[in-house]
């Protein structure tokens, strides 16, 4: 019995270490995003005062009023930009769950000849980080013009395998009974 609490004792003060090591890791984390908040909205003149201070001396919002006069200036407006940036996104991201889970659900409940190959394509498929296919992406989709389209940015997400595998892994849970009921 003293060696239970012993025990006990032990790990609530590994905790405790634990936790407090990466409180500070947190924190220290979090210092980059502190710096870049802070530096928006210091007046130019405090930029580049020597020591840099960690604060601003005189907080100005005058930095994004011009960051947005600049850009909605430039040849591509800001507000184009933001809508690229959440038209791409969400219609990727609808597309690919809609694609993925019906490709999952037929991978992981339904048996067909080369459903064992299909689930090992999927696997491997894996493997390769999309950075290694931007190039042959790329000559696919000058091939077949969609270069400055919509569609080259949204096909490739759409297909991409780990929403699949993870659909598929998530589904293979889903007893048969459940579903058939």
């Amino acid at each position: 019995s003293k060696g239970s609490n012993k025990q006990v004792g032990k790990n609530w003060k590994n905790d405790v270490g634990i936790f407090l090591l990466l409180s500070f890791m947190g924190l220290f984390m979090l210092f980059p995003i502190y710096l870049a908040l802070i530096n928006s909205v210091k007046p130019i003149q405090e930029m580049f005062l020597m020591p840099p201070k960690l604060y601003a001396m005189d907080p100005t919002t005058d930095n994004f009023r011009d960051l947005f006069k600049i850009a909605n200036n430039s040849w591509v407006p800001f507000s184009r930009n933001i809508f690229n940036s959440v038209f791409v996104t969400v219609t990727a991201t609808v597309l690919h769950v809609l694609f993925a889970s019906t490709a999952a659900f037929i991978l992981s409940k339904c048996r067909f000849p080369g459903n064992a190959f299909l689930n090992q394509v999927v696997v491997i498929a894996l493997l390769f980080n999309s950075t290694v296919t931007y190039i042959m992406q790329y000559m696919v989709m000058a091939t077949l013009g969609m270069i400055n389209t919509y569609s080259a940015l949204v096909r490739p997400i759409i297909s991409t395998s780990m929403g699949l595998y993870l659909m598929r892994q998530s589904m293979s849970t889903i007893p048969d009974a459940m579903i058939e009921a």
